[in-house]
């Protein structure tokens, strides 16, 4: 602007009358070249700062800085500078929406991430649960099926045992064979009984142990499975109370909010009740009354409305208050809804009567 300004200064130096050519010329031609100068070094600076700008994502101040810089003269390269700033200002701005839109997606993926995580993690301890229980059963499997073996070998070692001793017995004694055969036969026949009883008793007892073992291991697997169920059903029913409770919170608070809006409507119908009642005074039978009429509001907040009152006679100070009980405001006279006061030292026609508050009937 101000090389604008010295510019226009100069022409009128050359369009004054009388104005010669001199070393005054040449100064002001000077002074010209140093201001275009210094224009050119000002917007350089501009476009500089606008570029440091852009790169720190100051926008503002790009937008400050490469507006100072095209209020300034600038030649086809200038300008060519100068969009070339604001290009790049505005795919900056572009950029930094693209990272801020990829930084919410990136959020959104690891929500989806994290929660992908913790159901292949409770998928994974079911499996290492199941896998921990089908090892136990099959080690105690292999246990039952090794102590069957133990008690079968046993039994075998004491039958070859008592074989040994009854041929030993039968090569010391082998010319009584004959006449003990029947009642080695029998003594044999008993022994084997009695070893069969035996390997039926060991393998009865074998069964019994394994049948205990499987019973064993389903109770604990039943019970792991109960217990499975139990801590399920827990959650289920935490999360059904938890569920139940926020409805009754929600309940609760929409009873309150609908029981506030009724008073609060209730207070706003007496307020325009009391606001728009005219009493008067009146001579009734020889007595002192006070009646009015109440205002028509629809819809009546209050089925029935007590109308409390303060009655002043002219220059005195001193009020009488007294209420007309459940007003309806019909217009009868002294036949209507009044309320009797006591004595007054004026005519009841003369008071003044002002509503002091409109109430739910008590």
């Amino acid at each position: 602007m101000r090389t604008i300004t010295a510019r226009c200064l100069l022409l009128a130096a050359l369009l004054l009358p009388g104005f010669a050519v001199s070393d005054e010329l040449t100064d002001l031609l000077d002074m010209s070249e140093q201001l275009d100068k210094q224009d050119r070094q000002d917007f350089t600076a501009l476009i500089e700062q606008a570029e440091s700008c852009t790169r720190a994502r100051d926008f503002r101040c790009s937008d400050n800085a490469l507006a100072k810089a095209g209020k300034l003269p600038t030649n086809n390269k200038d300008r060519k500078r100068l969009q070339l700033a604001t290009a790049n200002l505005q795919a900056a701005r572009q950029q930094v929406q693209q990272e801020e839109y990829a930084a919410v997606k990136k959020r959104e993926a690891e929500k989806t991430a994290a929660l992908e995580q913790q159901q292949a993690e409770r998928k994974r301890r079911r499996r290492e649960e199941e896998a921990a229980w089908d090892r136990e059963r099959q080690a105690d499997a292999a246990r039952s099926s090794r102590e069957i073996a133990h008690a079968f070998d046993k039994m075998n070692r004491d039958l070859s045992g008592f074989t040994a001793q009854q041929n030993r017995q039968m090569q010391r004694t082998g010319d009584l064979i004959a006449q003990n055969e029947r009642s080695k036969r029998e003594a044999r026949e008993q022994e084997q009984a009695r070893a069969e009883r035996d390997r039926q008793a060991a393998r009865a007892e074998a069964d019994r142990a394994q049948a205990h073992r499987d019973a064993q291991l389903r109770a604990d697997t039943d019970r792991r499975e109960s217990e499975a169920r139990e801590r399920e059903r827990q959650q289920q029913a935490d999360a059904t109370r938890q569920e139940a409770d926020a409805r009754r919170a929600q309940q609760e608070s929409d009873r309150l909010a609908e029981a506030k809006a009724r008073a609060g409507a209730r207070d706003d119908y007496l307020s325009r009740v009391a606001g728009g009642t005219r009493l008067m005074g009146k001579t009734c039978f020889g007595e002192q009354h006070v009646l009015g009429t109440l205002p028509q509001i629809t819809p009546r907040a209050v089925a029935c409305v007590d109308v409390h009152f303060r009655a002043y006679c002219p220059g005195s100070s001193a009020a009488i208050s007294g209420v007309i009980r459940n007003m309806q405001g019909m217009k009868t006279g002294c036949y209507g809804d009044t309320a009797r006061i006591g004595h007054v030292a004026c005519q009841a026609e003369a008071l003044r009567v002002e509503v002091v508050a409109a109430r739910a009937c008590e």
